[in-house]
């Protein structure tokens, strides 16, 4: 199988070990990393399937390829983002979403720990907040607090939202007003980087949003331990890091271009977290 990730200023380290994972499973596969600029990914996108068996799409392009691709399956015409491209046996290309399948996964798993009847606190607007969010509308969740670095991007997500989900209330909150929500999030998903200029991210340190032994999703890959993750362990917060995400998607994947055979998530993330460890 030859398989490429497009996107921009990502996580290679990831697909890197899954390219290597894989032909310990006895998966044979080339990859190709395709670092691309918009316009890039715009002018060559369709031109890949000639290229490829498979295609990933990172960020920031997961909104973008849905917007590109006119043929959907009708779960995606109401996600609207995606993270691959996949074909199947007979030859036809579909967008699909391992990351939001992962995150439906994770949550059944973790159904007798959620409280739906509380809000969710989602930090960041791309493609992979898009999803999340959908799974936990899933289950149940009903309320949702919408933060971001840019409010406008925030504001114009919501607007969205709100027309696909009537039932569901959304709340765009600025970063100036996180240290002012009360305690009555039961979730936080933190999709945004760990960069030095994510200012974002210091104000979700307090926890101050969070009902005790609520969940915390930060979905950054490197580091394992991140300094929300380590704040949350303190506070007794119940935490899923991002290689145990990155996991959870990459075994769906591995389920639809690999048909024939069964993947254990358990010994993916763990080998996954030994690969990072010593990569680091």
């Amino acid at each position: 199988m030859k398989w490429c990730v497009a996107g921009y200023d990502f996580e290679e380290s990831r697909y890197l070990f899954l390219s290597d994972w894989m032909k310990k499973q006895g998966v044979e596969n080339t990859l190709e990393i395709l670092e691309m600029s918009p316009t890039e990914f715009t002018d060559n996108f369709h031109s890949l399937k000639e290229k490829f068996d498979q295609i990933r799409i990172e960020k920031p392009f997961r909104n973008e390829a849905f917007l590109e691709t006119k043929k959907n399956e009708a779960g995606m015409i109401l996600l609207k983002t995606a993270d691959c491209f996949f074909r199947d046996n007979q030859g036809g290309w579909w967008l699909r979403s391992p990351l939001y399948e992962g995150a439906s996964n994770i949550l059944s798993r973790q159904k007798s720990n959620l409280r739906v009847d509380h809000s969710a606190l989602i930090v960041g607007v791309g493609g992979a907040s898009r999803a999340i969010i959908a799974a936990l509308v899933k289950v149940g969740y009903q309320t949702f607090n919408i933060t971001n670095a840019f409010d406008d991007q925030a504001t114009e997500l919501i607007a969205e939202l709100r027309r696909m989900y009537f039932s569901v209330r959304f709340k765009f909150v600025s970063q100036s007003q996180l240290v002012l929500l009360p305690g009555t999030n039961s979730i936080v998903v933190n999709s945004t980087p760990l960069i030095d200029n994510n200012d974002i991210l210091d104000e979700l340190h307090y926890f101050n949003f969070l009902i005790p032994k609520g969940l915390v999703w930060d979905l950054t890959i490197t580091p394992i331990d991140t300094p929300l993750t380590k704040e949350a362990t303190e506070i007794g917060a119940q935490i899923y890091r991002g290689y145990e995400f990155a996991a959870a998607t990459d075994v769906v994947w591995l389920g639809w271009v690999c048909p024939e055979r069964a993947f254990n998530e358990k010994k993916l993330s763990q080998d996954m977290k030994e690969y990072l460890q010593i990569s680091r």
